[in-house]
């Protein structure tokens, strides 16, 4: 959504990142006003032409973000903290309330600021160079002070009630920006610290990566002097852990062994509800006592969908007849058997909504090499790349192993949301390699099959599913062990 991606390259400038601001700023300005139905219109692609609620983010995203005007008229102060792109030479803007013009001059960093309304106004602007020879504000020689910035150094200086500044700072020699350095490491103990070339001063290691390496994305910040100057460095850094990765790869096998056999448990007694009527609820509490822009009561709409016409769907299990075996089990194309339980209560339901239980747990109490089980239910956007539950696995003496549900790696939505459904061609960088395994009983009713390698050597007691996110509904249907 356009808005939204304007929020975020907000946020960028504000942080002081130009380059990567303007990046996601003109990736979002050519899609809505240039490939949308109306050029400049800066409507939304899934929406009417008319559908114009991106511009005040764009405006916001130009004029605060990327030329840095930051009024605060009640304290008659106005901050100026442009964000260009650091290959910018020259720059400049004009509007009812200010304009601001930037030239680079030979070493000279030269911006014109005037306004509209008298006020004190605090520069902070970005430097690319190994000094500052010079500072003049309308002409008369002064000082101001720097800091250290993301890949620069930034200059602040103040001048109290003005309604136009020329500000001119002479630099010693320009020194290209810092661009953020990525690198992948392996989580064996061989992580790298780096250090600028020359004139490292401190290093800024959040996560401790550099004395115990753990998978995932960091970031690291060394500070530095180019020249007499500060400036921040950036290290984006992914540690891999291939042997952990592959682990997991096994731990959650995607087809049983060869000439399997089974036991497929009865969930009748556990079973809360018939899948059917996930979306046929009221789904009350717990809600915020306030105004907002939430998820409908039927646990499935948006706040547009009545709107778009868009009703929550039917859900049906036309499949379920043609996907049985000759023992009346449900058969996956994985040929895994589960045992479904009836026709009124065919599912147990967990959720942080007060209509179902939290958590629901399934005595088991034998010994298995991996348990397979079928769950479905719902899942959000706002609910994407986080654990929406958590399936644990309890043995008999005590150990307890978790398999976290996390969209859309491992767990999907039960059906298409909106109109849109998980879409390999236009969505693939966001989706796993391989699609979770599942099966689809029937109309809006798609079941993920997931599996877990046991301790064979171990009684396994129980499994519980608990929900952890917000708004979502997930059950689980069936629980099958494979035994050998």
């Amino acid at each position: 959504f356009g808005g939204d991606l304007f929020h975020l390259a907000l946020a960028y400038f504000q942080t002081g990142l130009g380059d990567e601001g303007y990046s996601i700023l003109q990736g979002a300005t050519l899609e809505t006003a240039y490939a949308s139905a109306v050029p400049g219109g800066f409507s939304h692609i899934g929406a009417a032409t008319d559908f114009g609620d991106c511009v005040h983010m764009f405006a916001r995203a130009v004029v605060e973000g990327l030329y840095g005007y930051v009024p605060d008229y009640p304290n008659s102060t106005v901050l100026i903290r442009p964000a260009f792109p650091s290959d910018w030479p020259h720059a400049s803007i004009a509007t009812p309330d200010f304009s601001l013009s930037y030239r680079q001059k030979g070493v000279d960093d030269c911006y014109v600021f005037a306004l509209a309304k008298t006020a004190d106004v605090t520069f902070r602007v970005p430097v690319r160079a190994d000094a500052i020879r010079r500072v003049t504000i309308n002409g008369v020689e002064t000082t101001g002070r720097t800091k250290a910035g993301f890949g620069c150094t930034l200059f602040i200086i103040s001048v109290p009630e003005v309604t136009s500044v020329e500000l001119v700072i002479t630099l010693g020699r320009r020194v290209p920006h810092d661009a953020p350095v990525s690198y992948d490491d392996p989580v064996d103990g061989s992580s790298r610290i780096y250090e600028m070339a020359s004139g490292f001063i401190e290093q800024r290691d959040y996560h401790g990566i550099s004395e115990t390496p753990k998978a995932g994305h960091h970031l690291m910040l060394d500070r530095c002097l180019c020249g007499e100057l500060e400036r921040w460095q950036i290290y984006k850094v992914r540690c891999v852990d291939p042997a952990a990765e592959a682990l997991a790869i096994a731990q959650s096998p995607r087809a049983p062994g060869a000439n399997a056999q089974w036991a497929c448990l009865d969930l009748a007694a556990t079973c809360n509800a018939d899948v059917r009527t996930i979306f046929q609820q009221r789904y009350l509490s717990p809600r915020p006592e306030t105004c907002s822009v939430r998820l409908g009561v039927d646990g499935y709409s948006a706040w547009t969908f009545p709107y778009w016409n868009l009703p929550p769907p039917v859900v049906d299990l036309a499949h379920l007849p043609k996907l049985r075996d000759s023992a009346g089990r449900l058969l996956t194309s994985q040929q895994v058997p589960f045992m479904l339980p009836g026709a009124e209560y065919n599912i147990a339901f967990t959720s942080l909504w007060d209509n179902w239980p939290t958590a629901v747990t399934v005595p088991v109490g034998r010994a298995a090499c991996t348990a397979w089980l079928l769950v479905c239910g719902t899942t959000f956007p706002m609910q994407t790349n986080i654990a929406n539950a958590v399936l644990r696995f309890r043995y008999a003496d005590g150990v307890t192993e978790s398999l976290e549900l996390i969209p859309p790696h491992n767990f999907w939505m039960m059906c298409p949301w909106g109109g849109c459904d998980y879409d390999y061609a236009a969505d693939a960088f966001a989706l796993p390699k391989e699609p979770p395994l599942q099966v689809q009983l029937g109309h809006n009713c798609r079941a993920i099959v997931l599996s877990w390698k046991l301790r064979p050597e171990v009684a396994l007691e129980s499994v519980t599913l608990e929900t952890l996110s917000e708004d979502v509904v997930i059950g689980l249907m069936g629980l099958s062990l494979e035994l050998s």
